[in-house]
């Protein structure tokens, strides 16, 4: 029998350069946190529809990643919390081997797991590599990311994600450099709820700054977040 949710939370976004919506559901038990999400987006090929599923344990570490892509399920992980994944007909995927993340494009949602996973202080920056997922193409490799801790406040916290680049004469010297601005990322803590915040729940982000809400976390493109929680 599966446990009852413990608590749930719902979110509406909408892009700010181009078509698109989704509408997230999180939810959590004495089991572990499970992201359910549809997508509508946009791309120069036409729309689809994305529908995915990210079950977590209760660190937000991934344990499993499901996609399925206008209808058709696409693609199925499971991973064992500690870098090694494999697919669902058991098949290793040696590729992402020390990945503990996922990021998958089409959604703000998953950038906000490395941020709850590492907890970091004022200040602190992890880097780290993650399954990137391409939509609509559904393909995955791994890719590195860095992540600091701008600002902690009552209410959660900011951070800024990056993608590090490496070109071919610093990767093989060690040294690796970070996309200059990068995204910025606001992620509340988890028992904090939109509604105590001062004015509306409707919450519009710049698309300069990327500044996010809810769940926490938006890309250059979410600018209206709404949110409930139970």
């Amino acid at each position: 029998m599966a446990a009852r949710p413990i608590w749930r939370r719902e979110v509406l976004w909408t892009p700010w350069h181009h078509g698109g919506a989704e509408h997230l559901r999180l939810t959590g038990d004495s089991k572990g946190i499970l992201a359910d999400g549809w997508v509508i987006g946009w791309t120069g090929r036409g729309p689809y529809r994305l529908h995915y599923q990210v079950r977590c344990d209760l660190g937000w570490v991934v344990r499993e990643v499901w996609i399925a892509l206008d209808g058709q399920p696409r693609l199925h992980l499971a991973a064992d919390g500690r870098g090694a994944w494999r697919e669902s007909a058991g098949n290793p995927r040696e590729d992402l081997a020390g990945c503990i993340d996922v990021d998958i494009s089409a959604t703000p949602f998953t950038n906000s797991l490395p941020i709850r996973r590492l907890n970091l202080a004022e200040g602190e920056s992890q880097e780290l590599q993650v399954v990137y997922i391409e939509v609509p193409e559904c393909t995955l490799r791994p890719v590195p990311q860095r992540y600091t801790c701008l600002r902690r406040t009552p209410e959660g916290g900011v951070y800024r994600g990056t993608r590090v680049h490496r070109p071919a004469a610093r990767a093989r010297s060690g040294r690796a450099g970070s996309h200059p601005s990068g995204r910025l990322f606001w992620c509340p803590r988890p028992d904090y709820s939109p509604a105590k915040r001062p004015g509306s729940s409707v919450w519009r982000g710049s698309p300069a700054s990327s500044t996010a809400a809810s769940t926490g976390s938006t890309t250059p493109g979410c600018s209206r977040l709404r949110t409930k929680s139970s």
